[in-house]
């Protein structure tokens, strides 16, 4: 087998529009059974070696597909893991991205003040909402059915799960992809510890992808009070934060399916009886400079 070169030019072949990923991709969708060993552009030229020489009917194949060449640029975050999962490749953080480190205030049974989510505008030093975490409802379990409280009496007297959804976006509320290292949970410190198992946290990514990608992913899942730093005066408890830290970033991205870009927490708590204990969320991405506040 003996390595071969077919050269096309860019102006004349492709319509002076070309893009290398799509141009390997239709190769492999085409006819041709010879396997591909490098492609290389260098200005006008692209210059695609096979393994060996192109059969004439393969080369004929070859010479139509220019012509009908999608030069659209093919996204740039992986689409597709190994084992088929299309919604979050483990890898660095990408070149350009910048890393976000961001707390977020969230009060179990809260339904109008569960989320405090700001940043500092630098123009005129003020304190603004980045809108990108939100309440999803706070539920009473009926019957065995979780069911959303309206109103805040009926969350106080019986609502027990709490929900929130992150995912990044615009201003103008456009969904972006961005980049996930770490999470962590800070706790009140005046959750009882008489309650330390009551109260457990779980955190998913991209929840509303569907098995058939190969499921969501629970990021950690652990009580809140189980590891209390002191617990000697039990009115004034400090916990250990919820940790889960990964030396790789996961990407998140809305453009692959619906749900992609989201990671929710979920909260199970007692009722609040009107009073509420207030959680530190913190989430490490990264994003594009472009799309900071």
């Amino acid at each position: 087998m003996t390595a071969t070169k077919y050269t096309k030019s860019i102006t004349d072949d492709f319509n002076s529009s070309y893009d290398g990923t799509n141009w390997k991709n239709e190769i492999n969708a085409s006819s041709i059974i010879i396997q591909i060993d490098h492609i290389h552009r260098s200005g006008d030229v692209v210059n695609t070696w096979f393994k060996d020489v192109l059969p004439q009917a393969q080369e004929d194949a070859l010479d139509a597909l220019p012509a009908a060449h999608n030069s659209t640029p093919t996204p740039t975050d992986p689409l597709l893991r190994e084992d088929g999962v299309t919604y979050a490749v483990s890898k660095p953080s990408s070149y350009g991205f910048e890393m976000c480190d961001r707390d977020f205030k969230i009060t179990p049974g809260e339904l109008t003040n569960s989320v405090e989510d700001l940043y500092l505008d630098p123009i005129d030093l003020k304190e603004k909402s980045w809108n990108e975490l939100s309440l999803v409802g706070v539920y009473k379990d009926v019957d065995g059915t979780m069911t959303a409280c309206t109103e805040q009496s009926d969350a106080d007297a019986n609502g027990v799960l709490s929900v929130w959804e992150y995912k990044a976006q615009l201003v103008d509320t456009t969904q972006i992809p961005y980049e996930l290292r770490d999470g962590l949970l800070f706790i009140d410190s005046k959750l009882p510890l008489s309650e330390k198992y009551d109260h457990r946290a779980y955190a998913i990514m991209a929840p509303s992808i569907p098995n058939a990608y190969g499921g969501s992913i629970a990021v950690f899942d652990s009580y809140l009070g189980a590891h209390p730093l002191d617990e000697i005066d039990a009115e004034n408890i400090a916990y250990d934060p919820i940790q889960a830290l990964s030396p790789q970033a996961t990407v998140l991205n809305p453009a692959v399916a619906t749900g992609a870009n989201i990671i929710r927490l979920y909260i199970y708590h007692p009722v609040t009886l009107g009073s509420y204990l207030s959680h530190i969320f913190r989430l490490v991405t990264y994003r594009q400079p472009t799309t900071f506040r």
